[in-house]
């Protein structure tokens, strides 16, 4: 019997009838972090799949526009979609235009009112 189990020992001879029973307590401790750890385990693998999925989706090539060019392709972009609420990632997959030439040329539409 090791020391922690002889004190153990003692403290319930000590308290009789209602010392706690430190194995239960152990044990229940024991089994909520087994259940975390699960918990845990379940959440990294869907994260896992996830950057899987990310790392499969396919390379957009963006063309070279100036910014009067993708202007006027955005513009007509939202007018073929009735004036859509649109985000910057369908233009920039579906016009092929780099990200940041969709934003500064979205900017100077709205400053124009030409987009919502």
């Amino acid at each position: 019997m090791d020391r922690t189990e002889a004190l153990a020992q003692e403290e319930r001879k000590r308290l009789g009838s209602q010392a706690p029973s430190y194995e239960l307590i152990y044990d229940k401790r024991l089994d909520g972090l087994e259940e975390e750890i699960r918990e845990i385990k379940k959440m990294l693998s869907l994260i896992v799949d996830r950057i899987g999925d990310i790392s499969e989706e396919t390379t957009i090539t963006v063309r070279e526009l100036s910014l009067s060019e993708a202007k006027i392709e955005i513009e007509n972009y939202f007018l073929e979609n009735n004036d859509e609420e649109i985000g910057y990632e369908e233009l920039v997959e579906t016009l092929r235009i780099s990200p940041e030439i969709v934003v500064e040329a979205c900017n100077e539409l709205a400053n124009e009112g030409k987009i919502g």
